[in-house]
């Protein structure tokens, strides 16, 4: 009653320090539940404490979503595109060679997982699949829609987006091609410390519109990506 009423100093003192999100939390707390008020989670790729929280117990005795919309069920309805319809995989080969004198013992998950790293973020490697990826998109999609068909490529991290991006600019210079305009989009700041720039890479310094010049911001990406003057991201 006392947080309802917004009575009493103490609590006003408190109230000082929390966020509007927090507040609003506090109120719905000290109020209980209310029979009108109904709480839903929407995730794609929900986590077990997600399931805990907000599913229900099921026959298993483990918890599970109330409802599922599958990507089987979204693609027959015309939502979405089925991308393993024309799903191509590429087999990678590579030899690494040992720097060092001495052989460590590591624990082979790690190393494993270190090496794979390294080799997907090396120059020859990316340089190698851009390739791929633009003579594909040129010969095979860019047609495609009354020639407006635009492509995306996901990476697997901000860093490798960044790499990805200088490799394609790269890439498309050398051969003169016009009709490629690639963009790119990430979070925050990604310092690459192989790129010989001392400052961390954003997506505004690398977006530079083809048309004013000046660096598009986040905001302005999604509008710009969908004008006729950009066709991969």
């Amino acid at each position: 009653m006392k947080a309802i009423l917004g009575a009493g100093t103490d609590w006003e003192d408190d109230e000082e320090d929390l966020s509007g999100d927090e507040m609003l939390a506090k109120v719905l707390r000290s109020r209980g539940k209310q029979k009108n008020l109904s709480f839903y989670a929407f995730t794609a790729t929900p986590k077990a404490k997600t399931l805990e929280l907000f599913g229900h117990r099921g026959k298993s005795g483990k918890p599970e979503a109330f409802h599922t919309y599958s990507m089987r069920q979204a693609i027959e309805e015309g939502f979405i595109k089925d991308v393993l319809r024309n799903y191509t995989t590429y087999s990678t080969f590579y030899r690494l060679v040992k720097a060092v004198e001495d052989d460590p013992n590591v624990p082979k998950k790690k190393a494993t997982k270190s090496l794979a790293k390294f080799m997907s973020l090396h120059p020859y490697n990316i340089a190698q699949k851009t390739e791929v990826i633009i003579e594909h998109f040129r010969q095979h999609i860019a047609h495609q829609l009354g020639g407006e068909a635009k492509a995306m490529v996901v990476c697997s991290s901000r860093l490798h987006a960044v790499r990805y991006m200088r490799a394609f600019q790269k890439y498309i210079k050398e051969h003169g091609y016009k009709e490629i305009s690639p963009l790119v989009a990430f979070s925050g700041s990604v310092k690459d410390d192989e790129s010989g720039q001392e400052e961390a890479f954003t997506e505004p310094q690398m977006n530079i519109d083809v048309v004013s010049g000046q660096p598009i911001s986040e905001k302005q990406l999604p509008e710009r990506f969908d004008s006729p003057d950009y066709n991969v991201l």
